[in-house]
């Protein structure tokens, strides 16, 4: 899974294609471009919050901290106060030098990056706003990345409304 996800990942930046990275996405983005990773949270770093309650999947165990509410998904995220779901042992370490942290949760894990390739759309969070749809804040996170994609490839048109 890794090798192939990390072509995918060599393929979308030599294309300028736009991604947006969920949970596991934040993480191998991060690997991809040079950051690191705790490898489980509630061994490596025993005082962090719970990262990892897999249910129910929309249960919103913590709150996000908009470190930079400047750039386009950081307002976003700002607008609102942020609760996430969370189900994840690992997390970024060290952020890669071509991510932009944008939120954090209040231990300092980063729960929110974009990133710094100029003409590559990237924004990847560690939450699943999948699973959050009932949450304007949150699908509104998909519905940007369907913009970007339709841009992209030329396709303009609203997301479907559910």
């Amino acid at each position: 899974r890794d090798t192939l996800e990390w072509e995918l990942l060599a393929g979308a930046r030599e294309g300028a294609t736009p991604v947006f990275g969920v949970c596991r996405g934040l993480q191998i983005l991060n690997a991809f471009l040079g950051g690191t990773l705790w490898q489980d949270l509630k061994l490596m770093w025993p005082g962090s919050l719970l990262h990892d309650l897999s249910f129910p999947r929309d249960a919103l165990i913590h709150t996000l901290q908009v470190v930079d509410p400047e750039g386009e998904l950081g307002a976003l995220l700002a607008a609102d106060a942020s609760l996430v779901n969370s189900r994840h042992h690992q997390a970024v370490k060290v952020l890669a030098p071509e991510l932009h942290a944008v939120a954090s949760a209040p231990d300092g894990i980063v729960e929110a990056a974009v990133g710094t390739v100029p003409g590559w759309w990237v924004w990847a969070v560690q939450w699943h706003p999948e699973n959050l749809m009932m949450l304007a804040e949150q699908r509104a996170l998909w519905e940007r990345f369907a913009r970007e994609v339709a841009a992209r490839t030329g396709a303009a048109r609203e997301p479907v409304a559910r």
